[in-house]
């Protein structure tokens, strides 16, 4: 990987650490030790780690900022195609009220956001060469996400329609399914 690619990727990264604050709650450690934290305190509070499936398939994150607003990030592998792995970012908005199920005890969101990737993949193009080839790209995620009511997990699937704009223009798409398990 070029030093370049090296330090876009590093930026990224520390981009994501630090859009995503905890939300500190004014609340003395006594009572967080006697009041333990419901589910729904739980992911809201939480960080969401887990797995995802599809083009890409990987890591990915959640944090909740809001009630109705989060950010994830993954670290994932296209298998399709050349070979290529990718760090994105999204800042996504969640509607709770579009899908109301009365026999399921958790919440549906149909959600959408906007956000970016960066992509690294060998270059095969059959002029000689090999070497890595880094692209930059905007993300439009859309999705529908389950929130359990009994365990800190979501089920998530969406689409993701991305266009790169470095070093070349160019339409991309993705599509994913995964599940993330929030930790206090």
């Amino acid at each position: 990987m070029s030093r370049i690619g090296m330090s876009l990727c590093w930026s990224l990264v520390f981009s994501v650490l630090m859009l995503a604050p905890g939300r500190a709650e004014e609340t003395p450690a006594v009572e967080l030790e006697d009041k333990p934290l419901s589910v729904e305190e739980t992911i809201r509070q939480g960080f969401g780690i887990g797995l995802m499936v599809g083009e890409p398939t990987g890591l990915s994150a959640k944090k909740w900022l809001s009630e109705t607003t989060a950010l994830t990030s993954a670290a994932a592998w296209f298998f399709s195609g050349n070979d290529s792995f990718q760090l994105h970012a999204d800042y996504l908005w969640h509607n709770f009220d579009l899908i109301k199920l009365e026999e399921f005890k958790g919440r549906f969101a149909v959600y959408y956001g906007v956000g970016a990737r960066i992509k690294w993949k060998e270059d095969d193009s059959g002029k000689g060469r090999d070497d890595d080839r880094t692209t930059a790209g905007i993300r439009v995620p859309a999705g529908l996400s389950y929130l359990f009511s009994e365990v800190p997990l979501d089920l998530f699937a969406e689409i993701v329609p991305v266009l790169d704009i470095a070093p070349d223009t160019d339409f991309d798409i993705g599509v994913a399914l995964g599940a993330r398990y929030y930790f206090r």
